[in-house]
């Protein structure tokens, strides 16, 4: 490595002298497909295999600066003047990313698609085939992440089973994510050519997205979401959504937002196809999605907003339409006691399911998520009086007293609220009074925060143990 990393940069910088002599532009010409992929490759080899460079000499021969140049200079040569759109896309920072490098070659496959250069692309794409074929990972990799786009061209269905349709397919099974990433966009890419039912490959496209990170994750799932129509795809749709929704915890917000936006997706298609199998799934996650409106993100809270109305639209509910906005709800009770409202007077059935799910999202890292579910536990509570059960009073009361020493101030008073409405539903139940619940004065607030001390875990277990376990069961079965 330490030889490669000293006499690679080397020649390819005596190379891009060479073809930057003008009476070379013919020969570069004729070699540039075979050595545009060369330089791919290598460039893939460079990031992922360099060495530390522990002195100024080798820093100034880093072999991925030559090779960009080199790159540069190879296309100039053979007039192809796109590089500023490449280079607005970020495409010279994905190519040479050892996470983003095939990212960087898809995009530089479709910007020579866009800028018409057809027919070096078909020579491009006929050495490709033998090309996948060869070398380790890396070099997989770099020629997988061009032949994929080239499967939108028409020129590309002339291609026989055995080097497309047959490879994406096997690719599917591939250990490495990136390649099964590579291989659902290919397969999709194909969908509408002639003769060739791609949907019969949805479950396997399904099953590749096994192990995948966010990011990857989420890139594949809109692309098989173009295919997602008819009956054959309500087991992949229903499988997607178990996927997704791990992800609405995620701690990055664009990942955040992009699964909440497709799970509405997701719900919109089903919808369409009239399939039923999502239903649970919708269900589980309605609290969750009010809950993650309460973020202060713009584009998590527009994606919830779209979830939301795409959920409830196939839940058949009819919620008031203030409810479902941005507005914050430790700034404006009025919204959550709406909601709160309406569920207890319409849906009934489900109460207990929805003080479960808060119950669990009290626990979140996110502070708007903490706080927004303990105050949806205290006036859901409030609102159903005589119809929460003591058990599961008592369980959340015991959380609300842990949480009213979080370190946060505001979720150490939204606990205190929250733990007045409990308590005086717990009173009104204890003492067999009618009426409406009367809140406890206003300074037990400040009496809790100071006084209550947490109750034990085991003591908590020991008097909630079917609750308990009946939350383990929900949030192992988001995991499944």
């Amino acid at each position: 490595m330490p030889f490669y990393n000293v006499v690679f940069p080397l020649t390819a910088s005596a190379f891009r002298r060479v073809l930057a002599v003008p009476k070379c532009s013919h020969v570069a010409l004729y070699i540039y497909p075979r050595l545009l992929l060369t330089l791919l490759v290598q460039v893939h080899y460079s990031i992922r295999h360099q060495v530390r460079r522990n002195s100024v000499y080798q820093e100034e021969l880093n072999p991925v600066s030559f090779l960009v140049k080199a790159l540069k200079t190879l296309l100039l040569a053979v007039k192809c003047f796109f590089e500023s759109a490449f280079e607005k896309e970020r495409g010279w920072e994905l190519l040479t990313s050892s996470e983003d490098h095939h990212r960087g070659v898809g995009l530089f496959a479709r910007v020579l698609i866009q800028n018409s250069y057809h027919y070096d692309l078909l020579r491009i794409l006929y050495l490709l085939v033998p090309f996948l074929e060869r070398g380790d990972e890396e070099h997989q990799i770099t020629a997988m992440a061009f032949f994929v786009e080239l499967l939108v061209m028409s020129e590309a269905k002339r291609l026989p089973d055995l080097y497309c349709l047959n490879r994406l397919k096997e690719g599917l099974d591939n250990k490495n994510t990136v390649i099964r990433a590579l291989c659902i966009r290919g397969l999709v890419n194909m969908a509408d050519w002639p003769r060739k039912d791609i949907k019969i490959l949805l479950p396997a496209m399904t099953q590749g997205l096994s192990g995948m990170n966010g990011k990857l994750f989420l890139e594949s799932v809109t692309e098989i979401e173009k295919i997602l129509t008819g009956p054959e795809s309500a087991d992949s749709i229903y499988n997607i959504t178990l996927y997704l929704q791990e992800l609405f915890d995620d701690e990055r917000e664009s990942i955040r937002a992009s699964a909440i936006f497709l799970f509405g997706k997701m719900v919109k298609i089903a919808k369409k196809n009239n399939e039923l199998s999502i239903r649970q799934q919708i269900l589980e996650n309605i609290i969750p999605l009010f809950l993650h409106l309460q973020e202060e993100d713009s584009d998590i809270t527009q994606n919830c907003k779209y979830t939301l109305d795409e959920s409830t639209q196939f839940l058949g509910w009819k919620l008031p339409k203030q409810v479902v906005c941005e507005k914050a709800w430790y700034e404006h009770e009025e919204v959550l006691d709406e909601i709160c409202q309406y569920l207890v007077q319409k849906h009934q059935g489900t109460l207990q399911r929805f003080l479960y799910q808060s119950l669990f999202y009290t626990a979140s890292p996110l502070l708007p998520i903490r706080r927004a579910s303990i105050m949806f536990l205290g006036f859901l509570i409030l609102h159903m009086d005589s119809k929460a059960q003591k058990v599961d009073l008592d369980v959340i009361n015991h959380a609300l007293e842990v949480l009213l020493h979080d370190n946060d101030e505001s979720v150490c008073l939204a606990a205190a609220h929250a733990h007045e409405r409990v308590f005086a539903v717990l009173s009104q139940q204890l003492n067999g009074s009618d009426g409406k619940c009367k809140p406890v004065a206003s300074d037990t607030n400040e009496k809790q925060i100071r006084n209550v001390r947490p109750q034990s875990a085991t003591s908590i277990r020991s008097n909630s143990s079917n609750l308990l376990s009946i939350i383990c069961l929900w949030k192992s079965a988001n995991k499944k």
